[in-house]
């Protein structure tokens, strides 16, 4: 073959390789793009990760008559912890004031911890559940039987905990300069 002439046929071979080209772009286009449904999609088949349903057996899912069942354990309620703090209390002999003895752990009010406190406070505040839920919640995840009333005085002391710190970021948001 002559060289003009293998040109000829490489530059035929060309064109049409262009046209192939501008024919699969086109079919591209067609399947994927943001208006296709994805069950129009080529490789697609509910389900099946893109196999065809006739390779995959056909059938239906789940496991095959015969199989035993397995289900998940239930989850066991989480154990509660009881601390016992033994509180001296004692007169003093001259001015008859009462000295009552600290720890830190003990709460300052009631008979709860701040672990129960910040609980029905997350409860409340961040899952927006009401105080009903939140009784149940307790009772069902760490078997408490408390009252809507104690976990309204639970959120109050959660209040009465980060007030001074709410209000120090308060004051430097109120002394921030002000840019315009």
């Amino acid at each position: 073959m002559e060289k003009d002439e293998i040109i000829r046929q490489l530059e035929r071979e060309n064109e049409l390789l262009k046209a192939r080209i501008g024919e699969l772009e086109k079919l591209i286009a067609f399947y994927e793009n943001a208006h296709t449904p994805p069950s129009l999609r080529r490789g697609f088949c509910g389900g099946t990760n893109g196999k065809d349903h006739e390779k995959s057996g056909g059938g239906k899912p789940g496991r095959k008559k015969g199989h035993r069942g397995v289900n998940r354990p239930q989850p066991e309620p989480q154990p509660v912890t009881v601390t016992k703090f033994k509180i001296a209390h004692y007169a003093c002999p001259g001015c008859h004031r009462e000295v009552i003895a600290t720890h830190q752990d003990c709460p300052k009010e009631g008979g709860f911890g701040k672990n129960v406190i910040a609980q029905a406070t997350l409860a409340k505040y961040e899952d927006r559940l009401p105080y009903r839920k939140i009784q149940n919640l307790l009772k069902r995840q760490y078997g408490l039987t408390v009252s809507p009333a104690s976990i309204l005085d639970f959120t109050r002391r959660a209040s009465d905990a980060v007030r001074s710190e709410y209000e120090a970021i308060l004051k430097r948001i109120r002394s921030a300069p002000i840019y315009t």
